[in-house]
């Protein structure tokens, strides 16, 4: 399955520096972002997740 695939996650950038991608991912609960993770933690290329939580948005100008 491919990572466009996976449900709650909205956005996926190549990014430089010592991290190769970054996911943004919207979901409901924890359970759910742990499936997410889970899913993830299946690809054979996969030597390294990150999860960062946002704690509160301050702007959003693509949502304007």
């Amino acid at each position: 399955q491919s990572i466009y695939g996976i449900d709650g996650v909205q956005w996926c950038h190549s990014i430089s520096g010592e991290t190769d991608m970054m996911l943004y991912v919207e979901v409901e609960s924890m359970e759910h972002l742990n499936r997410i993770r889970d899913q993830l933690h299946n690809y054979a290329d996969l030597r390294q997740l990150m999860t960062h939580t946002v704690l509160t948005e301050f702007f959003n100008k693509q949502t304007q």
